[in-house]
């Protein structure tokens, strides 16, 4: 081959290889953090033509369809959960508001009974209008293994939806986990109990406590100082 030939071949196969390293550059980073084991639905940022995961749903409204595409490819998922600056699959069953049990500690320790989920409300935020934006078909819906529904607001809260006990009527959302958010033991919460009952005998205390574990009376105590003082 002629040297002039020679030469326009490696320039022209130098710059195929260019272009494909600029498309498939956001890919091959996605790629990597999955190995990585970073999840990539918790959304995703722009620097130049690449892409660079970071936690929390505030930085998934940057993604492009492509970009979208290839994460799904990734993770073998049909749908990647949109924020509610895109377009949501609305609920797939009927819901209502979260208990109020789910509200604040005190409001927990009220409740007639613990039921599923004792994740409550301790941050500064208006949990109320979030799940208003889940009733109004603002947040996707994802189905579980289980059958639960699962919604991820774009600040990095969950929150869940389980069918009613009679197996009738409408799903109660309840928050799940993410920033403000505080999960609960069973045991805790029965331990927090039994500290306030015998608050002004404090010489039956250690009768009351009688079979929990050092740890939970320990996160009783703590939890006391800090939400019910």
């Amino acid at each position: 081959m002629p040297e002039g030939l020679k030469r326009l071949a490696k320039g022209v196969a130098k710059s195929a290889v260019s272009v494909m390293s600029t498309i498939l550059g956001p890919f091959r980073k996605l790629k990597d953090a999955v190995v990585a084991g970073v999840p990539v639905l918790e959304g995703a940022t722009r620097d130049g033509k690449k892409i660079f995961l970071k936690r929390g749903d505030k930085f998934r409204q940057n993604l492009t369809k492509n970009e979208t595409k290839n994460i799904k490819k990734l993770r073998g998922e049909r749908t990647v959960w949109p924020s509610r600056e895109e377009n949501p699959r609305p609920p797939t069953v009927p819901l209502k508001e979260a208990d109020k049990k789910h509200y604040s500690l005190k409001k927990l320790l009220e409740a007639r009974s613990l039921g599923r989920n004792n994740t409550i409300k301790i941050g500064d935020f208006d949990m109320k209008e979030e799940i208003k934006t889940i009733l109004d078909g603002k947040v996707s819906e994802r189905i579980l293994e289980d059958g639960t529904r699962e919604y991820i607001i774009n600040n990095g809260r969950k929150y869940g939806a389980h069918s009613p006990k009679s197996g009738q009527g409408s799903w109660p959302i309840y928050p799940k986990e993410g920033p403000g958010l505080l999960k609960i033991s069973e045991d805790v919460v029965k331990a927090i109990k039994q500290i306030q009952a015998v608050s002004k005998k404090p010489e039956r205390e250690e009768a009351a406590l009688r079979g929990f574990s050092s740890d939970v009376i320990a996160q009783a105590r703590r939890l006391i100082q800090e939400y019910l003082k």
